[in-house]
C-alpha cells in the first residue's frame, strides 16, 4: 500500500476551504450553498482514514490516542485561547457570542457545551472536534478486538449510540449522539474496509466521483428536511470511495498547491473564523465593494492560516511526537484531523 494518498488531502483542502466560503457567505448576509456538505465530507474522510491508518498494524490503544492528541489538542487550545481573548476585548467582533470559566474548561476538554440542542464551545466551529475526539476513542477501544472484528466492533457501537438518540432523545447524550455524524463515519470506515480488501477499475472509481459530485450539485433541490446523511453523506461516500480507489489503480502527481491546502486543512478549519474577524474588522476601514471584501477575507484568511500551519501548528506536532513516540507513518502528510 502507499504510503501516501494526495486525493485524501485534496478533498481535506476542498472541504476546509468549503467551510471557510460557507461562514463567510453566512456573514455576509448570502445564502450559502457552497459548503453545505463540508461536514458530512470531513466526517466520511475522517472515518476512513481511522480504519486505514490502524487495520493490520500493531497499534496500542494509549499509543493511539497519544498521537491523535498530539495531532488535534496543541493547535485547539491556542485557537481557543486566541478566540476567548478576542471575545473578551472585541466582544463585538464575535457577534455576541458569550464566554464564562464553564464554557472555556468544557471548551479545553471537549465537554459539550449546550445552548438548547447545539454544542457551542468557545470556538464555535469545533463542535466537531468532540465527535472527533468520541471516534477517536472508539477506534482506540476497537484496537482490542481481535482484527477480524474490529469493523463489526466499531458498526454495533455507533449503530447502538444512533438507536439510543432516536430512544432517548432528551438526555445530555444526544448532543453527541447524532445518527447522521455517527453514520458518516462509520461509512468512511466501511470505504476503508472494503478498499483494502477489493480493487475497483479506475473508470468505475472516476464514476464514483462523477456521481458523488453530481449528488452535491442535486442537493439543493432535494426536500428540505431529508436526513442529511441522505442529502450530502451518500454523496460524500461516493466521492471518497471515487478518490480513493481512483487513485489505487492509478498514479495521482502530488500538486503542491492542493497538498499544502490539505497539510492546512486543520490550521484553517481551527482559525478561519478568529482570522476572518480580525481581517473584516481591517477591511471595513478601506470601503471596499462587498465581493472584493469577501474575497480579500478569503483568500487572506487561507494564506495566514497556511502560514500558522507552517509556523506553529507542524512543528509544534512534530517537537511533540519527537518526545513521546517515534514518527508515525500517515496516510498523507498532515493526516488525520
Amino acid at each position: 500500500m502507499k504510503r501516501e494518498l494526495y486525493g485524501i488531502q485534496y478533498l481535506r483542502g476542498i472541504a476546509s476551504l468549503s467551510v471557510l466560503a460557507y461562514h463567510l457567505t453566512l456573514r455576509a448576509g448570502g445564502t450559502p450553498f457552497l459548503g453545505t456538505f463540508r461536514i458530512d465530507l470531513f466526517f466520511v474522510v475522517s472515518g476512513f482514514i481511522m480504519w486505514v491508518i490502524t487495520v493490520d498494524r500493531d497499534i496500542a490503544p494509549s499509543t493511539f490516542m497519544l498521537r491523535r492528541v498530539i495531532r488535534l489538542v496543541p493547535s485547539y487550545w491556542l485557537a481557543t485561547a486566541a478566540t476567548a481573548l478576542l471575545i473578551l476585548a472585541k466582544p463585538n467582533f464575535t457577534y455576541g457570542h458569550q464566554l464564562d470559566s464553564y464554557r472555556l474548561v468544557a471548551s479545553l476538554f471537549f465537554i459539550p457545551t449546550l445552548a438548547g440542542d447545539d454544542i457551542l464551545p468557545v470556538v464555535l466551529q469545533a463542535w466537531t472536534l468532540i465527535y472527533e475526539m468520541m471516534f477517536y476513542l472508539l477506534i482506540a477501544a476497537s484496537l482490542r478486538v481481535e482484527q477480524r472484528y474490529r469493523w463489526q466492533f466499531i458498526a454495533a457501537t455507533l449503530c447502538g449510540l444512533a438507536v439510543l438518540h432516536v430512544l432517548v432523545p432528551e438526555a445530555h447524550l444526544a448532543s453527541v449522539t447524532n445518527p447522521n455524524i455517527l453514520l458518516e463515519f462509520l461509512a468512511g470506515v466501511l470505504v476503508g474496509v472494503v478498499w483494502k480488501r477489493c480493487d475497483v477499475p479506475s473508470g468505475w472509481a472516476l464514476l464514483f466521483l462523477v456521481i458523488g459530485l453530481l449528488g452535491f450539485a442535486q442537493s439543493e433541490y432535494f426536500h428540505p428536511d431529508m436526513p442529511p446523511m441522505l442529502k450530502f453523506g451518500i454523496p460524500s461516500v461516493f466521492v471518497v470511495a471515487g478518490a480513493v480507489y481512483y487513485e489505487k489503480a492509478k498514479r495521482v502527481p502530488n500538486i503542491r498547491i492542493l497538498s499544502l491546502l490539505g497539510e492546512a486543512s486543520y490550521s484553517i478549519f481551527l482559525w478561519h473564523v478568529w482570522v476572518s474577524l480580525i481581517l473584516e474588522g481591517l477591511l471595513l476601514h478601506l470601503h471596499l465593494p462587498l465581493r472584493a471584501q469577501f474575497m480579500l477575507e478569503l483568500t487572506g484568511t487561507v494564506f495566514i492560516s497556511c502560514l500558522i500551519c507552517i509556523w506553529v501548528e507542524r512543528p509544534t506536532t512534530e517537537y511533540l511526537r519527537s518526545l513521546v513516540t517515534r514518527p508515525s507513518l500517515p496516510l498523507a502528510r498532515g493526516t488525520p484531523s
